[in-house]
């Protein structure tokens, strides 16, 4: 079975729990009057949506399209919300978005626009393909990684770093400035592109006590560092395998951490 099969299985699969669990209390937003164009302030009718679901503990879904909202709006914890195959949500510059609510979704983008994502979602894991990261070994995922990582640090989410057989592809390094947790399959690999041997591939700064990274397989281009801890007072550190850099692992001599690679 090729991947995108197993994609498509995984959906289908879902979408019949979803309909076993929740019955006839599903919320589509176009129900409400949403557009998902793409350009149509959507928020009043989403916002419907959500009054309705909230008030049985409901599912919303989001069918295909671009779904703009214009103001803030929140999710509350006691709906589903179920994105379907090309469905987005596209906050506005200076819109907060806040979900509080588990998500549905399969390992396709579903947060796009220029606004913020906040909130502590009701799930084990979040993705970075949510946040746009392809994983196909040919597109360059840094700065979709990276919002991926911004997005979850000060929240409860864990990132985590789903097998892509393709591997993920980054031209330059990812910065984790604050606390958060990461995980990923260990047999997925990142390969990084640097430009320097001054270049960082993961580097971890920030003064807090916490922090839990699990990273897979890293690669390089035999430039650079592949992960460099500062400032860092308490983490926990793995990594199975650290390769094709000039220095695998760079730990600040004053920083505490237990590491294993």
């Amino acid at each position: 079975m090729t991947q995108a099969s197993e994609q498509i299985a995984r959906q289908f699969a879902a979408a019949a729990n979803v309909k076993n669990i929740w019955g006839d209390m599903i919320y589509n937003v176009k129900a409400y009057g949403a557009k998902g164009d793409g350009v149509t302030d959507d928020t009043g009718a989403i916002s419907k949506a959500l009054e309705a679901a909230s008030a049985n503990g409901g599912n919303v879904v989001f069918p295909t399209g671009v779904y703009v909202t214009g103001t803030n709006l929140t999710f509350p914890s006691n709906i589903l919300i179920s994105f379907c195959e090309g469905a987005m949500l596209s906050p506005n510059a200076g819109v907060t978005v806040t979900i509080n609510s588990e998500i549905n979704a399969g390992l396709s983008q579903i947060f796009t626009g220029s606004g913020t994502i906040a909130g502590d979602k009701r799930n084990a894991y979040v993705y970075p393909q949510w946040r746009g990261v392809k994983g196909d070994g040919v597109t360059d995922d840094r700065a979709a990684m990276q919002r991926a990582i911004d997005a979850i640090q000060f929240s409860k989410d864990s990132l985590y770093i789903p097998y892509m057989a393709s591997g993920y592809k980054f031209i330059g390094g990812l910065v984790i400035s604050n606390p958060c947790t990461i995980m990923g399959d260990q047999t997925t690999i990142l390969r990084f592109t640097l430009a320097s041997s001054t270049d960082i591939a993961i580097k971890i700064q920030y003064n807090f006590n916490q922090g839990y990274y699990q990273f897979p397989i890293i690669t390089g281009n035999k430039l650079g560092i592949g992960i460099q801890v500062r400032n860092a007072n308490v983490l926990h550190l793995e990594c199975k395998y650290i390769d094709f850099f000039q220095t695998g692992l760079h730990l600040y001599a004053k920083d505490r951490a237990s590491h294993n690679n």
